[in-house]
């Protein structure tokens, strides 16, 4: 299996964060406190997740950069 650069990765997240966020906002009324808190933390982490991979496409970005010059 080959590996995904980083900025692929953080899109994807992107994506997972949204889809997140749209399920509360859709179901979030008519669930528990926990359920909408365990939500509440995952997008938080994802959030956290994309930051990272943002940093690394930008470092691999960089790299490249300084490698073809």
């Amino acid at each position: 299996m080959t590996r995904k650069p980083a900025s692929i990765i953080a899109s994807d997240l992107r994506e997972i964060r949204q889809d997140k966020i749209l399920t509360v906002e859709a179901n979030g009324s008519r669930r528990t406190p926990e359920w909408r808190a365990r939500y509440a933390r995952h997008i938080a982490t994802l959030d956290q997740a994309i930051e990272g991979f943002d940093n690394l496409a930008r470092q691999q970005a960089e790299r490249q950069g300084e490698a073809s010059a």
